[in-house]
């Protein structure tokens, strides 16, 4: 079910977002990597990645976008995408909350990101090889998977796009 663009605001996070975006990928890493990985090791890798300070250096990298999807004042969605090599843009994050997922806000804040990388022509990422669910949506959104590559022992498929392949995203 597709949102209604009144029920969603994308926009760019603030110091103040970063708790809600910290404990939205937390729980959102929980619920999509536990069955995958296993609850132990998933709460290592999000208290390392997802550290609030961390967070915060992100929210002002220079070349970088951090934005936040917002449902009834709530934040429901993140994506952190930043300058990669020439022409390309590396996305490094792109959370749903779960309740949220399957609704539209992942491709709005596809869309939301490209404006920020004016000159880009490719849109790189890396997902987890067993997240069958994103790797669809990343398909979906026209990316073609370009290699694999093992990060922390997780198998990762190394994905790519052109940015003007697509319309709308």
């Amino acid at each position: 079910m597709a949102l209604d663009a009144a029920e969603i605001v994308i926009r760019r996070g603030e110091q103040r977002d970063i708790p809600a975006v910290a404990a939205l990928l937390h729980e959102t890493w929980h619920h999509t990597y536990d069955p995958l990985m296993g609850a132990e090791a998933v709460e290592r890798m999000s208290r390392a990645w997802h550290r609030p300070e961390a967070l915060a250096r992100q929210l002002t990298a220079r070349g970088a976008r951090f934005l936040v999807a917002e449902c009834d004042g709530a934040i429901v969605g993140h994506a952190y995408a930043r300058a990669g090599r020439q022409n390309a843009v590396f996305l490094a994050r792109l959370y749903i909350d779960p309740a949220h997922q399957r609704r539209g806000i992942g491709t709005e804040l596809l869309v939301h990101l490209l404006p920020g990388f004016p000159g880009a022509r490719i849109l790189e990422l890396s997902v987890v090889k067993q997240n069958r669910a994103a790797v669809d949506f990343y398909r979906r959104c026209g990316f073609v998977i370009r290699g694999e590559s093992t990060e922390d022992g997780v198998a990762l498929l190394l994905m790519r796009r052109d940015i003007e392949a697509i319309p709308g995203v």
